[in-house]
């Protein structure tokens, strides 16, 4: 994801495409949409983004893409979508879709001309509210025994939910290391927010298990 997003800042968008194509989550999938649009391929950007999940940082890569395409109207839908959902104003897509309307509500608005690149920059703050927790459950994931010793080159750890939009008092936290094409090892563990206690979460069976219980399942 790293070479892909180099290869995209610097032009090289066939490339970037290559490398992209090697993963399937959706992130990889965003980031097929924006060479895509890159190459003004818009056919092939659209069947990827009709194939991902309706969440509310999809739909901005969808609006983004509109604009590309000239669609005005039906960009300017989504993003007042999103600008109602007062849940996610922390978040950086949030913020963009407000400057969006204020851009598209001119009398000669200038469109964008490509789609929004999600960076996997460590250092991007990708929401201005509850780092320091984010942060920390983070690390405490990253320092599971389980996890330490499977963090390489293919290996990742992202936040699916935080109390700040799921309602609940955990954050959902997810790790995955990808060994070949085929083989993948994934853990999701719920962290709660006033203890920080992890608990694993089995999403198959969907079980909440502590960690005891589930290093006897290992």
């Amino acid at each position: 994801m790293f070479k892909a997003e180099l290869l995209y800042n610097i032009g090289k968008y066939d490339k970037s495409i290559e490398e992209l194509k090697i993963g399937n989550s959706e992130h990889d999938k965003i980031g097929l949409v924006c060479n895509y649009v890159k190459l003004k391929k818009f056919d092939k950007a659209k069947r990827i983004l009709d194939s991902i999940p309706d969440y509310t940082f999809n739909t901005f890569i969808y609006a983004n893409f509109y604009e590309t395409i000239g669609k005005k109207n039906e960009a300017l839908k989504i993003y007042r979508t999103i600008q109602k959902d007062k849940d996610i104003n922390h978040f950086v897509y949030y913020k963009l879709a407000v400057k969006r309307i204020k851009e598209l509500k001119k009398q000669n608005p200038i469109l964008l001309k490509s789609v929004y690149y999600e960076t996997g920059r460590p250092d991007f703050e990708v929401c201005d509210a509850d780092n320091k927790n984010r942060t920390k459950v983070i690390e405490l994931v990253r320092e599971l025994p389980e996890v330490k010793d499977k963090f390489e080159k293919n290996a990742g750890i992202s936040i699916l939910e935080a109390p700040k939009n799921n309602g609940k008092n955990y954050y959902w936290v997810n790790f995955y290391e990808t060994n070949s094409l085929i083989f993948k090892t994934e853990y999701d563990f719920f962290i709660y927010q006033k203890t920080f206690e992890i608990k694993y979460y089995d999403k198959k069976n969907k079980k909440i298990m502590s960690l005891e219980e589930w290093r006897k399942t290992l």
